[in-house]
């Protein structure tokens, strides 16, 4: 069972992997080196059941950006996924999720039902496997059997969302002086800068200065934080403001 190791509906996965005997992942966006101190995870460690991963330093703590890296990892190291509950077009689950519909790493399950949230409705409009969670019990190995969803382009194309198909990267020219398209997507090393500038409102032009970039690179990137949630359009005058993350994830070690 691979996770993202937050408190909630990973937490639950987790704990539930463990206590059945069998075995769990945590992809950690915040400290793994704090999360290694706790009794309980160095003795399912040790045990062989638990591995923890992170693709930052062991020390370094909670980010947005490493949340939104991490996701990543979590589908391409999975057989499949599930969504339980996502938030429409919030950062977190719901973008995660369409960067796997998009690419089709793995099929994406989502719970269906009469109270499920606006996001998973969504999600199997463009082309998630509407599930109900009895089924994911009880017949998991025909669903993972199933055929492939043909994915249509239209269907899981954000526009100037989350992690947008490769984007054109101004100034950064071909050998033969045409510009050229990074197929990465260089947002997740970008926003640590642009956050910490952002700590206070700044206008389009400061950012630009400040970073050193031209106005179509500038507005790409804080249209794209904007959309993610990550940043606040003010006005009068238009300034751009990091928002904090006062309910930054809690790790799934935690009490």
């Amino acid at each position: 069972m691979f996770s993202g190791g937050a408190r909630g509906v990973d937490k639950l996965a987790a704990d539930g992997a463990l206590e059945e005997g069998g075995h769990a992942v945590a992809v950690l966006a915040d400290s793994l080196q704090d999360s290694l101190r706790r009794k309980e995870l160095r003795d399912a460690v040790l045990s062989g059941r638990l591995t923890l991963v992170s693709a930052s330093s062991p020390s370094a703590r909670f980010t947005v950006a490493a949340a939104m890296g991490r996701n990543k990892l979590i589908y391409v190291l999975s057989s499949a996924a599930v969504v339980v509950s996502a938030a429409f077009e919030k950062v977190g689950t719901w973008t995660g999720a369409i960067e796997n519909l998009r690419a089709g790493w793995v099929p994406l399950f989502v719970r269906d039902g009469r109270d499920v949230p606006d996001g998973n409705r969504e999600l199997i409009n463009r082309g998630g496997r509407a599930v109900q969670l009895e089924e994911l019990g009880s017949n998991i190995d025909a669903l993972l059997a199933a055929p492939t969803l043909h994915q249509e382009a239209s269907l899981v194309r954000e526009a100037g969302a989350a992690y947008a198909a490769a984007q054109p990267v101004a100034g950064s020219p071909k050998d033969d002086g045409s510009e050229h398209i990074d197929a990465a997507d260089p947002f997740p090393s970008v926003w640590p800068r642009l956050a910490a500038f952002l700590a206070q409102p700044r206008t389009e032009a400061e950012v630009s200065q400040a970073l050193h970039l031209d106005q179509g690179q500038t507005q790409m990137w804080l249209q794209r934080a904007v959309a993610l949630g990550l940043v606040r359009k003010l006005s009068n005058p238009i300034r751009f403001h990091r928002i904090d993350n006062d309910e930054s994830q809690a790790s799934l070690f935690e009490t």
